[in-house]
C-alpha cells in the first residue's frame, strides 16, 4: 500500500485525492458554511457528500492495495 503521505506515492492515491474526493470537500464544505439557512433535505444531502468525500481522502491517504504483478508474471511464464 502506498498512500499519498508515502515517499513513493501510488498513482491511484494520487488521482483518487485530488481528481475527485478533496473538490467534494471542498465544495460541500462551502455549501454548508455558506448558507446556515437552507433546507433539512438539502443539509443532509451535503452532509452525506462530506461523509462520501471525507471517507476517499481517508483511503487516499492510507492507500489501496498494488496488484502482485510479479506473480503473475511468474505463474505465465512458468517461473
Amino acid at each position: 500500500m502506498r498512500g499519498i503521505l508515502s515517499a513513493a506515492p501510488g498513482p491511484s492515491a494520487i488521482r483518487l485525492m485530488v481528481g475527485t474526493h478533496l473538490l467534494l470537500l471542498i465544495q460541500a464544505a462551502l455549501v454548508l458554511w455558506s448558507a446556515p439557512s437552507i433546507d433539512i433535505p438539502l443539509r443532509i444531502l451535503v452532509g452525506m457528500v462530506f461523509a462520501i468525500a471525507a471517507g476517499g481522502l481517508i483511503t487516499a491517504i492510507h492507500g489501496v492495495a498494488d496488484e502482485p504483478r510479479q506473480d503473475w508474471w511468474r505463474r505465465r511464464h512458468g517461473r
